[in-house]
C-alpha cells in the first residue's frame, strides 16, 4: 500500500511557522540575550529558560532533537532511522545514496580546509572526477567548493559549518520538487529546521557571552543572502 503524505504535507505546513524569518534575525543582530530570546520564544517547540551557558546548550540541543522526533514520526516507518544523525546508509533509494555521497564530498571538502587553517598540509581528493557526467549534483558540490574556498581565504572558517547546512538544504529544495508527495518535503523541513535553528544557536551564543556581533550578520547574509 502506498504511504500516503497528506497528513505529512498538512503537518509541515504548520511546522514551517517555527522557522525564524530572516527579518527577524537581523532584527535581533545588535540585541541582547534576554530581549532575543524573549523575541525567539514563540518559533520554539522546546522553550527553556537560560540562566547559564550549560541550561542554554542544553534547551537547544535539547531542540534539535525534538525537531528530529517530529519529523521521524511524519514518514514511513523503513525511512525513519533517516533523522537519527543521518543514520540511513540502510535504507535502499537511490536518491539516498546520492545524499550520502553528496555529503560525504562536502564535509571531505570542509575538513580539508579545516586542517588547511591549521597549517597541516591535506592532500585534497575531488572524487566527482571519478564519475564526470554522470552524478545530476556535479554542479551544487563545484560551486560549494569554489564558495568554500573563498570562505578559507578570507580566514572565516567558522562559516564552513553554515555552508554545509546551506548545500544540504539545496539538494533536498530539488529533491522536493522532483517527488513533491513523498517524504523528500519532510526531509526538506527537518533540514530547513536545523539550518535555521543552526543559526540562532550562533545568534544566541554570541549575544548570551557578548561576542561581537558582526559575525552574526556574515552568518545571516551567507545562509539567506
Amino acid at each position: 500500500m502506498r504511504w500516503e503524505y497528506n497528513f505529512s504535507l498538512g503537518r509541515i505546513g504548520g511546522l514551517e511557522r517555527k522557522i525564524v524569518p530572516k527579518s527577524v534575525l537581523e532584527e535581533l543582530i545588535f540585541s541582547d540575550f534576554k530581549k532575543a530570546s524573549s523575541v525567539l520564544k514563540d518559533y520554539f517547540f522546546i522553550y527553556r529558560e537560560a540562566f547559564d551557558f550549560d541550561s542554554l546548550f542544553g534547551w537547544l540541543n535539547e531542540e534539535e532533537k525534538f525537531v528530529g522526533n517530529i519529523c521521524s514520526s511524519l514518514v514511513e516507518e523503513k525511512m525513519r532511522d533517516f533523522f537519527k544523525i543521518f543514520d540511513g546508509r540502510s535504507i535502499k533509494k537511490d536518491y539516498l545514496e546520492d545524499f550520502f555521497l553528496y555529503l560525504h564530498l562536502l564535509l571531505e571538502k570542509q575538513n580539508s580546509l579545516r586542517i588547511k587553517s591549521f597549517g597541516l598540509p591535506k592532500e585534497e581528493r575531488f572524487l566527482l572526477k571519478d564519475k564526470v557526467g554522470e552524478l545530476p549534483f556535479k554542479k551544487d558540490v563545484e560551486d560549494f567548493y569554489s564558495e568554500a574556498e573563498k570562505i578559507f581565504k578570507e580566514k572565516k572558517i567558522f562559516l564552513l559549518d553554515f555552508l554545509v547546512e546551506k548545500y544540504i538544504l539545496k539538494f533536498w529544495k530539488r529533491m522536493r520538487i522532483l517527488q513533491p508527495l513523498s517524504s523528500n518535503s519532510v526531509i526538506f523541513f527537518f533540514f530547513a529546521k536545523r539550518l535555521n535553528l543552526k543559526v540562532v544557536k550562533f545568534l544566541l551564543f554570541y549575544l548570551f557571552l557578548k561576542l561581537n556581533p558582526e559575525k552574526i550578520k556574515e552568518v545571516i547574509k551567507l545562509v539567506y543572502g
